[in-house]
């Protein structure tokens, strides 16, 4: 799989997901950052996105937010054992990392 399909209110997005610096869920909608600055909105839930983009470097580091691996900038600590990730340029965007999936995240980022 070289695109993802995804499917807005008024049509259908092909993207690669390299191109993806994260996705935010907000209530019962997917927004998901593109690298080019671009924002979709999709009623696809985050489970669902997770699953799409399994054969790529994705981590889901807190229950709203799924993160392209690829497109971290730096990583710095935030409170009780939590950390924040930046994402690259154009977006610039901070990301929590819960407490519970920290030590995970480290260990899948050191593996990839």
């Amino acid at each position: 799989m070289d695109k993802l399909i995804i499917q807005t209110d008024e049509k259908m997005v092909v993207l690669n997901p390299s191109d993806i610096g994260y996705a935010e869920r907000i209530d019962r909608m997917i927004k998901i950052y593109t690298l080019k600055n671009e924002v979709i909105i999709t009623k696809m839930s985050l489970k669902e996105l997770e699953e799409k983009l399994s054969a790529f470097p994705f981590y889901r580091p807190h229950r709203s937010y799924l993160v392209n691996l690829d497109a971290i900038e730096e990583i710095t600590p935030w409170f009780n054992g939590a950390y924040n990730v930046v994402i690259r340029e154009p977006l610039h965007s901070k990301i929590p990392v819960s407490r519970t999936a920290a030590k995970e995240f480290f260990e899948v980022l050191e593996n990839i």
